[in-house]
């Protein structure tokens, strides 16, 4: 979670740069293609500081460390218990034992830990909304409760296919080899 907290005012960066970094036209007569807009690491964060303040870089933290909270604790968690279960009588777990579980303790952890990361990139994002669209969350539970509200509750597991693909690859590999 510190190391999350490090790191945080890089993730909504990121953010900016993925979500507003690109122009609204498109490539002249049949080319479709979406021209990017020059929008470099050093730009969005002085665009940031100079709009919202230092405060603006770490929007989201709450959820994130929720988040930090909830897929890490899962997945260490789930994966101890899978190990106990998939290990022969002396204890002993093949290679391709603990990458399959890593890949479901990556799955668990990603299925728990994403409303928070829908409610981190949501809140990460607000800064750069318009002032009558911004969400104002103030911090991860209220905006986790807020969207269950006004979106429902399905509304948290929006992208979960993509974050259980992360979230199980990357423990898969981290854990096995690790291990």
């Amino acid at each position: 979670m510190v190391g999350g907290s490090v790191v945080h005012p890089i993730d909504v960066i990121k953010v900016r740069q993925q979500l507003f970094g690109m122009k609204d036209g498109f490539g002249v007569g049949s080319s479709w293609v979406a021209r990017a807009r020059t929008t470099s690491f050093a730009a969005t964060t002085s665009a940031l500081l100079k709009e919202e303040g230092a405060a603006g870089l770490f929007r989201g933290v709450t959820a994130g460390l929720l988040r930090q909270a909830a897929f890490v604790g899962t997945k260490f968690v789930l994966y101890e218990q899978l190990k106990q279960r998939a290990a022969d009588g002396n204890g002993e777990l093949a290679f391709s034992a603990r990458v399959g579980c890593g890949l479901a303790a990556g799955t668990g952890g990603a299925l728990v830990g994403n409303p928070f990361d829908l409610a981190m990139v949501r809140m990460q994002a607000d800064g750069k909304l318009p002032l009558d669209m911004q969400r104002g969350y103030n911090n991860g539970l209220e905006a986790i409760a807020r969207i269950v509200r006004e979106k429902g509750v399905g509304t948290l597991w929006r992208g979960c296919q993509a974050t259980v693909a992360r979230g199980a690859i990357i423990t898969a590999s981290q854990f096995a080899i690790y291990d």
